[in-house]
C-alpha cells in the first residue's frame, strides 16, 4: 500500500488532484469502467466524478471505450507521465515568456520614475 500511495502523491505533485489521481488508478487497476461504477468504488460525489473525468479526458489520461455506454478507459501509464510532463513543460514555458513581459514592463517603469524625479 505504500507504493500506491506514492503513486497518489506523485500523480498530485504533478497536478491532477486526489479525485483524478484515484480514478486513474483505478482504471489502470481494475480496467475499463463505467461512470456509475467508479463513484460507486470510490464513493464520489457525481459532480466532482463529472468534472475529474472532463479534465482526465482532456489531458489525455483516460478515454471512452463506447460513447454511447460510457466506458472509461486508462491510457498507459508512461503515457500518462509523459502527457503530465508536456503539459508541465508548456506551463514552464509561458510562464517564462510572461516573466520576460514583466521585467520589460517592471524596467520600463523604474526608468519613468527615474525621469519623473
Amino acid at each position: 500500500m505504500k507504493s500506491l500511495e506514492r503513486i497518489f502523491n506523485t500523480l498530485v505533485s504533478l497536478g491532477l488532484t486526489r479525485t483524478e489521481a484515484e480514478i486513474y488508478v483505478l482504471l489502470t487497476r481494475k480496467g475499463p469502467q463505467k461512470k456509475d461504477d467508479i463513484a460507486n468504488l470510490l464513493n464520489v460525489v457525481n459532480q466532482d466524478l463529472h468534472q475529474s473525468l472532463i479534465e482526465l479526458r482532456e489531458n489525455g489520461f483516460i478515454n471512452l471505450q463506447f460513447k454511447q455506454s460510457s466506458i472509461f478507459i486508462a491510457v498507459p501509464f508512461e503515457k500518462a507521465l509523459e502527457n503530465l510532463i508536456e503539459i508541465k513543460s508548456k506551463e514552464a514555458q509561458v510562464a517564462q515568456e510572461n516573466k520576460k513581459a514583466v521585467l520589460r514592463y517592471w524596467d520600463s517603469m523604474l526608468k519613468e520614475s527615474q525621469k519623473n524625479k
